[in-house]
């Protein structure tokens, strides 16, 4: 069984590169990988773009030596009524889970609290 993780969230006023050697210097044996808009830019949000910026978190976090367990991101809103916007984001944060070898995908859902229809038809869905 794996020993302790860390979110890199923690350290998220610091470059990916060096969170993951602070968080290996403490001694955790794997992450949680984070891009919350507004809060953590260690993942993009949304994943979108350029292939080259995933190719170079891959690459940091595999030079790090720690497996990233999870990644804790914001796919965009999941109860939004057209889901074509996060199939295609969800695809790709599918995508970069399975090359970091991430077991897991913790979507925070949407930073807004605004309604997309109104408040008592959005929660009776």
């Amino acid at each position: 069984m794996p020993g302790l993780g860390c979110s890199t969230i923690s350290f998220r006023h610091r470059s990916l590169a060096e969170a993951l050697a602070i968080i290996g210097e403490l001694g955790f044996d794997g992450i949680d990988l984070g891009g919350l808009p507004g809060v953590c830019a260690h993942v993009p949000s949304p994943l979108g773009g350029d292939p080259a910026e995933l190719d170079g978190i891959v690459r940091i976090v595999a030079e790090s030596g720690l497996p990233a367990w999870a990644i804790n991101v914001d796919p965009g809103p999941l109860n939004a009524p057209d889901r074509r916007d996060l199939l295609d984001e969800g695809r790709r944060l599918v995508g970069l889970a399975e090359r970091l070898g991430a077991a897991m995908i913790v979507p925070c859902g949407a930073q807004g609290r605004e309604p997309f229809t109104d408040e008592r038809t959005d929660l009776d869905d």
